[in-house]
């Protein structure tokens, strides 16, 4: 499985970076500052003694990191970090990235696994964490939904789920300019309804 990284997939381990738009490199610092004011480079490089070029997509980052997390039925998703977008395939379509599955709950008892992608809830698509918390705010405690899948190597996957507000309730961590973290509680449908009418 290719990456998402720099080569846009093209570039493999033991090859040799020899240009970067036709401009000599000699380090990965220079090889970085090449790239900096482009959407895509020219790379010239040597692969079993062999010279080729390919054309590079460069992937914008601000490197803050993770600054948004959703808490849902046990699992923390988050958008792809950029170490999984540089060394594993990641789904064209998006999805959000669970990065982390906690025991005990509905995740772990229906087998959602950790380091794979949340492409839809109910084929509704789930390319971004606002998509999947859109999708799944309506849904009610003891609620099953159907969960579909990529993991790391491309496999498709689809599941049910049964929901356990109760327990294990849908929130946000959200991390500030200033470095601090807060966590903002998502309303289950019931008091959604009760606040309502």
């Amino acid at each position: 499985g290719g990456g998402g990284g720099g080569g846009g997939g093209a570039l493999r381990g033991g090859d040799l970076l020899l240009t970067v738009d036709g401009s000599p490199v000699r380090s990965l610092n220079e090889a970085e500052a090449a790239s900096q004011a482009s959407a895509s480079v020219q790379l010239g490089v040597v692969r079993d003694g062999a010279p080729f070029a390919v054309r590079a997509p460069m992937l914008p980052s601000d490197g803050l990191g993770t600054t948004r997390v959703l808490g849902w039925a046990g699992l923390l998703l988050q958008e792809t970090p950029d170490a999984v977008r540089a060394q594993r395939s990641v789904p064209a379509q998006g999805g959000v990235y669970a990065s982390y599955r906690f025991y005990g709950s509905p995740s772990s008892r229906y087998d959602l696994s950790p380091t794979s992608h949340i492409i839809e809830v109910d084929s509704v698509p789930t390319p971004t964490l606002a998509a999947l918390l859109e999708c799944t705010r309506g849904k009610a405690d003891g609620e099953v939904v159907r969960v579909k899948t990529v993991d790391l190597e491309g496999r498709l996957r689809m599941t049910t789920l049964k929901l356990d507000l109760k327990y294990w309730p849908t929130f946000t961590l959200s991390r500030s300019a200033a470095g601090e973290w807060s966590r903002t509680m998502e309303a289950p449908a019931e008091a959604e309804q009760d606040r309502l009418g």
